[in-house]
């Protein structure tokens, strides 16, 4: 008879020692990489890696502690949103620095991520603090990152102009300490949404309809205003006759009245805000280049010539976020083009066509980008707090045929790490000995998440968090 010492055998697949050890079986697995899917596989994890790809769906007589049934669904990689908003306890909604959300709000927001197979994300809520952040990473057990907008001028333009969200800490925390602290990146910079005046002329104020008025009047009465309705106010409170009969009669038919002062003083000051923004912005592709980090420039139409500068500035360094909002066709592509010859990124945002369908009326302008090869990643920004998952919205892409599955699958993983190489450190792909951050989706709809896997750890499973 032959003896063997244990400690020399060292078959892949064997175990002597104590780490848990998942089988996932009957499962797809879409890699990541945006061209491969290794079909009828199982996976072995060992702790928090992905220790081995088995060649068959169903290895016989497998000793893990835990097996998973794939049900011959995809196994993808985690999804990584690399543009969010709401997920920290600090202000939010940008450098309109609202004050933070109520805790049960947050923790809600992300258990919605995590549930829609988002394993990490990144807050362009720049103003927070380490702390902050912390306090939410305890939460979850998602990989929260964040980008920081704490530069001179944003903090010029907040004394002003901010929505009330910031405090004496925030203001006293630098951007060069944040990223030491572990940001990641400049962000979001832009988001008021100012084109450049040109010829000498005053800066156009209507960017005050979109959001700042709304959240202003939200903030100082609790009541919601359309963007229409912002529109009205700001046009009464432009003439002294307006504000003395029109604006008055306006607000107090929309029971906002208490809002008055504010308004008329967020109108009068909005030329000179939107100065502030302009200067902002380029003193923020500065500080990206300075701190060689990448920067989340808002992209819209108003903002086109900012992005079209900045990125031949910046290169890889500069991401245009949610390229498919607000343009038409024709200018999204030509943008886009421009961008991706500089050697900038091109994010597309989720939006809330299948949700809310206030922001994004169609999918359009994604068809384009798509159509075109020109999108690099998706993300969800926010979209008011109604914004579609990634699976949704990649899952109706495909039904387009305008992406395949492992193109698809690789805009939420690979290309983000590529971009944003420490965002998700050894993640991003399925391959042996990277993180086993993984999410399996029912075969006939991505869109349906049954399990997530994060660090080896499931977290959910059936639909529901077990964490």
């Amino acid at each position: 008879m032959i003896r063997v010492n244990e400690e020399q055998c060292t078959l892949k697949g064997t175990r002597k020692d104590t780490t848990m050890r998942t089988l996932i079986y009957n499962a797809n697995v879409v890699t990541g990489d945006g061209s491969t899917i290794l079909e009828n596989r199982s996976l072995i994890l060992e702790d928090n890696i992905i220790d081995s790809i088995y060649t068959v769906p169903y290895p016989m007589y497998d000793f893990a502690d835990y097996a998973i049934d794939a049900r011959g669904g995809f196994v993808i990689p985690g999804l990584i949103n690399r543009h969010t908003h709401c997920i920290t306890m600090g202000p939010y909604a940008t450098d309109y620095a609202l004050p933070a959300l109520p805790e049960a709000r947050v923790r809600q927001n992300l258990k919605q991520h995590l549930l829609e197979g988002e394993t990490t994300l990144i807050s362009q809520d720049g103003f927070g603090t380490n702390e902050e952040l912390e306090k939410a990473r305890s939460f979850t057990p998602q990989l929260l990152q964040t980008y920081t907008i704490n530069t001179p001028k944003h903090f010029e333009k907040a004394k002003t102009f901010s929505c009330g969200g910031l405090t004496d800490t925030h203001y006293a925390t630098t951007a060069e300490e944040r990223i030491k602290q572990g940001a990641i990146g400049i962000g979001e910079v832009g988001a008021f949404g100012i084109p450049t005046p040109c010829c000498g002329k005053e800066p156009d104020i209507s960017y005050t309809d979109f959001m700042y008025i709304p959240l202003m009047v939200r903030v100082e009465t609790g009541k919601p205003v359309s963007w229409e309705d912002a529109r009205k106010f700001r046009e009464a409170a432009t003439t002294a006759e307006g504000k003395k009969s029109k604006l008055p009669q306006l607000m107090e038919q929309f029971g906002v009245l208490d809002a008055r002062s504010k308004l008329e003083a967020l109108v009068e000051n909005s030329s000179e805000n939107a100065w502030l923004n302009l200067e902002a912005g380029e003193e923020a592709t500065q500080y990206a280049k300075k701190l060689n980090v990448p920067i989340d420039f808002h992209n819209a139409p108003q903002t086109r010539e900012q992005i079209l500068t900045y990125s031949s500035q910046l290169n890889s360094l500069f991401h245009a976020a949610h390229s498919n909002l607000f343009y038409s066709p024709s200018e999204c592509v030509e943008v886009a083009k421009a961008v991706k010859k500089a050697g900038g990124w091109i994010d597309m945002s989720t939006g809330d066509f299948f949700r809310a369908g206030q922001v994004t009326p169609n999918h359009i302008l994604s068809l384009a980008l798509l159509q075109e090869g020109l999108a690099d990643m998706i993300s969800t920004d926010t979209s008011g707090g109604y914004w579609d998952s990634i699976l949704k919205v990649l899952e109706y892409f495909i039904e387009q045929r305008v992406v395949t599955l492992p193109k698809a699958i690789a805009l939420a993983t690979k290309n983000v790490t590529d971009a944003i190489p420490n965002i998700a450190p050894n993640r991003g792909e399925i391959k042996e000995g990277k993180i086993a951050d993984l999410v399996v989706v029912d075969p006939k709809s991505i869109s349906k998440v049954n399990a997530v896997i994060i660090g080896g750890k499931i977290v959910v499973e059936n639909g529901v968090t077990t964490y």
